[in-house]
């Protein structure tokens, strides 16, 4: 029979990458220090991580639909819905179109290039994405 911390790292193997030799008899050797990082792990992403984000993005689809509904179209819900859902449906077009442009140039990883081009999209993705 199968120890738990044997599971865990065929586990990790399976859904990631193959573990050195002398990682994974590190792993399997600490059982009990495995288990209690991965509870802790748990406590962490259940009470902390995941009400954080649960309250960020709800901040950010708050002041989306304040800024939008009652700043800029004075309570006209229509005209705003209609805006925020062209707006949407635009900008995620020309990311789908163009993503695979910026994935066909051989880019240095590790350069400040590569790096501030994967940031700049990622971070327009995710606000064009979690706003609109």
């Amino acid at each position: 029979m199968r120890t738990f911390s044997k599971l865990v790292v065929n586990d990790f193997e399976n859904l990631f990458w193959i573990l050195k030799q002398d990682t994974r008899e590190t792993l399997e050797k600490r059982g009990s220090t495995l288990f209690f990082l991965l509870c802790l792990d748990w406590f962490i992403c259940s009470f902390l991580v995941g009400p954080a984000d649960v309250l960020f993005w709800r901040g950010i689809w708050e002041s989306n639909r304040e800024i939008l509904d009652n700043v800029v179209f004075q309570h006209n819900l229509i005209e705003s819905n209609l805006v925020s859902a062209t707006l949407g449906f635009i900008a995620t077009l020309l990311i789908d179109v163009f993503h695979h442009s910026l994935a066909g140039i051989h880019w240095t990883k590790g350069s400040s290039t590569y790096f501030i081009v994967c940031r700049v999209f990622s971070l327009f993705w995710g606000f064009v994405d979690i706003t609109y």
